[in-house]
């Protein structure tokens, strides 16, 4: 067996790195790029500007400020409520989609998956239409096709709420995760990848 070699990918982090599949016939194929940065912060000087003047470094990441969030709490609080555009047809699919989405907040308490914060629409007590970020893209879906939520035989509405907020807070994964997407965006910039750690690359 052949030695592998060791590479430290933090010096690599500029780069633009390709996605590789094979189609049926065995034809490799060079899909969307993604790209990857570190965004752990430290105690030193460089890092007062790195959390933008709106937070601290705590076990390398930035703990924000109130009113303030993101990796580097670079964005302040978000809207407390997402409309389409009345010219907009909407979400048209076999199933009905709410037009409104309210921020998600689990005990007063912003959820957010990827740094983004989560939007919900709660047709049913514990049923919710969700709009998440994936680390490059927006997505909707929906409670029963969130696989892995652990939403199964759950029937109060306070406990189904809960789990969803565990489950983006701290389990999602774009890639890992299984949910089914309803609607997907074009991508959008840069990926933020994040580790099963809970650090973002």
């Amino acid at each position: 067996m052949s030695k592998t070699r060791h590479v430290l990918i933090l010096i690599l982090r500029h780069l633009l790195y390709f996605r590789i599949v094979r189609n049926p016939q065995q034809q490799e194929i060079t899909i969307d790029f993604f790209y990857m940065e570190c965004f752990d912060c430290d105690l030193s000087e460089q890092w007062i500007s790195e959390c933008n003047g709106h937070g601290t470094c705590s076990d390398a990441v930035c703990q924000c400020d109130e009113g303030r969030y993101g990796l580097r709490c670079e964005f302040e609080a978000p809207c407390a409520e997402l409309e389409m555009d009345v010219r907009f047809a909407g979400f048209e699919d076999e199933r009905e989609w709410s037009r409104s989405f309210q921020l998600f907040e689990d005990e007063g308490q912003q959820i957010n998956a990827y740094s983004r914060p989560v939007y919900v629409h709660e047709p049913r007590p514990g049923t919710f239409d969700i709009v998440f970020f994936t680390g490059r893209r927006w997505m909707a879906t929906h409670t029963d096709v969130l696989l892995s939520a652990g939403l199964t035989g759950v029937d109060d509405p306070a406990e189904r709420r809960q789990l969803v907020a565990q489950y983006f807070s701290q389990h999602f994964h774009a890639y890992w995760s299984d949910f089914i997407a309803a609607f997907i965006t074009t991508p959008l910039g840069k990926l933020l990848l994040k580790t099963s750690a809970g650090h973002h690359l």
